[in-house]
């Protein structure tokens, strides 16, 4: 009996070890700073080179679609239903990286996340990208890998692939429950955002049609389904947002190469109308 007691102690022992050591290794990965994530080592003068680089090409996408609107108005373009071409711009990360550090405080994009993540940061390799930043609360970097594709449909699906706590991947059922207080914190304000969505005369969208399109198109993440092909390009000189529709998305190489497409008068009105419908994951 007393053979049986001490071969019990042990496996107890050994297996406490073992749970001890699993978990010193799993918070080690969990505070850890992944290899990719870097801030730019770079002077101030290289850092303002390549956001003036990004700035340049989203200029390009302005004057395509100052064009197109000119069009529409002198009715060059018939009945303002004919769009200009497609505009392939890429970008590569550390360019990303340099306009955002610029312009986030400059445009007062900071102070939308400042309160809840810092040093946010984009890397793009082996065809996916990854989003990063420290998450106060958490006290840890947390990143999310994406591989974003157009579908056949012509729908942007971002396909979430995982969740990353450090170099720890974090289990199903943990991301869920952050998912859920998300996607309940979307679906409260999205109403609001709705009713308020709008574009102006020039076909810059307002804060509330931007919010409302970028909750849908979290939702449709969330949910892993696709969801509308458009983003809103910031136009920094003029304080506005430009909605372009995607028709290609590539990442490799550390490089971002979207088709993007400025949407036309029609095509505008029925976004407004598409994203003040109810159903926030409707197709």
């Amino acid at each position: 009996m007393r053979k049986w007691i001490k071969s019990l102690m042990l496996l107890a022992g050994v297996a406490l070890v073992l749970i001890l050591a699993i978990a010193c290794d799993a918070f080690r990965r969990f505070r850890a700073v992944p290899a990719w994530y870097r801030h730019l080592d770079l002077s101030v003068t290289q850092r303002e080179v390549l956001a003036q680089r990004a700035f340049n090409k989203f200029a390009d996408i302005q004057n395509a679609a100052a064009q197109a609107r000119q069009d529409e108005i002198s009715g060059q373009a018939e009945e303002s239903t004919s769009a200009p071409a497609p505009i392939v711009v890429s970008f590569s990360d550390d360019e990303l990286n340099a306009f955002v550090e610029k312009w986030a405080s400059y445009a007062n994009w900071k102070s939308n996340y400042d309160r809840y993540v810092d040093g946010p940061i984009i890397n793009i390799a082996d065809g996916n990208i990854l989003l990063a930043a420290q998450v106060k609360d958490l006290g840890a970097i947390l990143s999310v890998e994406m591989s974003p594709q157009i579908d056949a449909n012509q729908r942007l699906d971002l396909h979430l692939d995982r969740v990353i706590a450090g170099r720890l991947r974090l289990p199903e059922i943990l991301v869920h429950s952050y998912e859920k207080r998300l996607a309940s914190g979307l679906e409260e304000n999205l109403p609001r955002w709705q009713r308020g969505a709008a574009i102006d005369s020039n076909g810059a969208a307002n804060n509330d049609l931007i919010s409302a399109a970028m909750a849908r198109l979290f939702l449709h993440a969330l949910n892993h389904t696709p969801a509308d092909a458009v983003l809103f390009l910031p136009l920094v000189e003029h304080h506005a947002n430009l909605p372009v529709r995607i028709c290609a998305v590539s990442s490799a190489d550390h490089q971002l190469t979207m088709t993007v497409l400025p949407l036309n008068a029609k095509e505008r009105a029925a976004l407004v109308a598409h994203i003040q419908s109810s159903d926030p994951t409707e197709r």
